[in-house]
């Protein structure tokens, strides 16, 4: 029985949502990858997947609150 690790569970679902994102231009998609980045502490590309949401609706309650994780 092999067993899963967090980090591996949270990389294939990065891996998911990555596919997902090539495909559609979603605030949701990059809010996910946003935050599933910052889990596995890589800030540089939360911040940017934060910034595509931020881009792709600029006024969401979500974007703004996840601002505050993602942005000092």
């Amino acid at each position: 029985r092999k067993e899963i690790f967090p980090e591996e569970a949270i990389g294939t679902e990065i891996d998911g949502w990555e596919k997902a994102a090539e495909k559609v231009n979603a605030r949701d998609i990059w809010l996910r990858l946003a935050g599933l980045y910052w889990q596995v502490f890589d800030e540089a590309r939360a911040r940017e997947y934060w910034q595509k949401a931020w881009f792709v609706d600029p006024n969401n309650e979500r974007v703004i609150s996840l601002r505050q994780v993602v942005l000092p």
